[in-house]
């Protein structure tokens, strides 16, 4: 552990028992390991945005973050004012935060914006704006669209009735479980829409693969169709698939 991160759980362990100087206490933990630069502001930041009740939940975050930064990151840090904003926005985000998978998220797209220019900034803001809007489930049902397809997410979150259960299986199930199912069902629209909203979601001309080699001539023939008609799917947007990169994902 090196003397800068050293100083940083000291300082951080403070913030943990006692939070009637909150203000200062935090200022001497980013200042031993996370140097903003920006002094004062920081106590505004965590008294005007930062409820007391909900100091653990940035104290886990900067824990997390503090295991990952290198020295010389932590020296970026403090001389590039578009990444200070960024882990500013980072911390009220971890405020909010309710487990550690966001914690994570939150981590992961911090050192993705470490030593960038304005332009990138404008980048890397709207994309933490933007994961402050989802919620943990609906980065899992676009990362399964990312990763599966838009046809085996919808089997997966809107029919997982009847992709996972036969009739007779599904009545047996508990009145609650049956519930959760059917929620579940009716969720997925609503969450494709959002998707759409935030533009993570875009028509894209459907590009089915074609190998001659192990291919029958009829799914070749049924595969070239759908290039002609030029029929189009739901795919992840460029915004979406950088998001989930940043992220972890």
């Amino acid at each position: 552990m090196t003397e800068k991160n050293k100083e940083l759980e000291d300082a951080l362990a403070e913030l943990q028992e006692s939070k009637t100087d909150k203000a200062i206490v935090y200022g001497k933990a980013i200042s031993g390991a996370i140097p903003l630069g920006i002094g004062g502001v920081l106590s505004e930041i965590v008294s005007s945005f930062i409820p007391n009740q909900r100091m653990d939940r940035v104290v886990a975050f900067l824990k997390l973050l503090s295991k990952r930064l290198s020295e010389v990151e932590v020296k970026v840090l403090r001389e590039n004012n578009f990444s200070n904003d960024i882990l500013q926005e980072s911390m009220v985000s971890a405020s909010k935060a309710l487990n550690d998978v966001r914690y994570a998220y939150l981590s992961n797209i911090t050192l993705a914006s470490i030593d960038i220019d304005e332009r990138i900034y404008g980048v890397k803001k709207l994309l933490l704006q933007t994961l402050s809007e989802l919620t943990d489930f609906e980065v899992q049902v676009l990362q399964d669209i990312a990763k599966d397809g838009i046809n085996a997410a919808r089997k997966k979150y809107h029919a997982p009735r009847k992709s996972h259960y036969g009739n007779q299986q599904y009545l047996e199930l508990e009145e609650s479980v049956r519930q959760e199912l059917a929620l579940l069902e009716s969720s997925y629209p609503f969450v494709i829409q959002k998707l759409l909203r935030l533009n993570l979601l875009e028509e894209q001309q459907k590009k089915p693969s074609i190998d001659r080699a192990t291919m029958s001539a009829e799914d070749i023939y049924k595969a070239l169709q759908i290039v002609a008609k030029g029929d189009k799917e739901l795919r992840p947007s460029y915004l979406a698939k950088h998001l989930l990169r940043d992220i972890g994902l």
